[in-house]
């Protein structure tokens, strides 16, 4: 299957919410494309250069979960190696079976199908439910044993005027049935998962927002703890640490 040929799909619920690439097209909404044109938004006022801002940092939690899932984009085509920790995170939260890694890689059909529709959260479009959650609770799809995945936005540190360190959170939970029935070289689903993750952010920066890292002395949120809901569930929550740069000079007014 082609990256272009899947750059239309909206996911079997129709959540167009959550876009393919990157930032929004002039094709798609050209009330946004002036968004990213240069230009004083600050008039009558001057700006500082480099001043941080957050740059397009309210498209974080769309692109790291669409990075994870490993979707395609206009340059590229999902990989379907165990090897890549992205085909693996999509293995472990698809396939509730023993040796999920054995099983083929989720077209991307099916990873948009996990995604929590908030217009319609009592009704997934498929029996395996919603599982990827970019909100911290969804009490309505908690109903089924699953494998979950929620990612929300913690702390923000501004280090200084022109940088900030910002606390992504993970929340790994899985039925207790499911957790350790994998039978592979991984005891623990909902460790692979954490560890998974760390594999394929730390480093990685993403385009237009920052550089992910996991290092305590850089933001001491950074951690991986055991969670459970004291019910059915257990897990791992994961924070990873991303440095956040004030505006680029071309990206910034001229007020000289």
């Amino acid at each position: 299957m082609s990256a272009n040929g899947n750059n239309k799909n909206r996911g079997e619920h129709g959540d167009s919410s959550f876009m393919l690439g990157g930032a929004p097209s002039s094709s798609e909404n050209p009330s946004v494309s002036n968004r990213w044109m240069f230009q004083n938004w600050y008039e009558p006022y001057r700006r500082i250069n480099a001043y941080n801002t957050l740059p397009n940092a309210d498209e974080l939690l769309r692109k790291v979960l669409y990075y994870l899932i490993d979707m395609p984009t206009a340059n590229h085509t999902p990989f379907t190696d165990n090897r890549c920790p992205r085909v693996r995170i999509a293995k472990y939260l698809y396939h509730d079976v023993s040796r999920p890694l054995d099983q083929e890689t989720p077209t991307p059909q099916q990873k948009l199908s996990l995604i929590f529709d908030p217009s319609n959260p009592a009704n997934p479009p498929t029996s395996k439910g919603f599982r990827i959650f970019p909100q911290i609770a969804i009490t309505e799809a908690q109903e089924n044993a699953q494998t979950r995945l929620y990612a929300f936005m913690g702390f923000v540190d501004p280090t200084n005027v022109y940088r900030s360190d910002i606390s992504v959170c993970f929340r790994i939970l899985c039925n207790t049935s499911y957790d350790s029935n994998t039978k592979d070289s991984a005891a623990s689903r909902s460790w692979a998962i954490a560890t998974a993750i760390v594999e394929a952010l730390s480093g990685v920066n993403i385009d237009g927002v920052g550089t992910f890292y996991f290092d305590r002395r850089q933001n001491s949120e950074c951690a991986i703890r055991y969670i459970t809901d004291d019910q059915h569930n257990v897990g791992y929550q994961l924070v990873v640490g991303l440095s956040v740069m004030g505006d680029k000079t071309e990206n910034t007014p001229n007020t000289d």
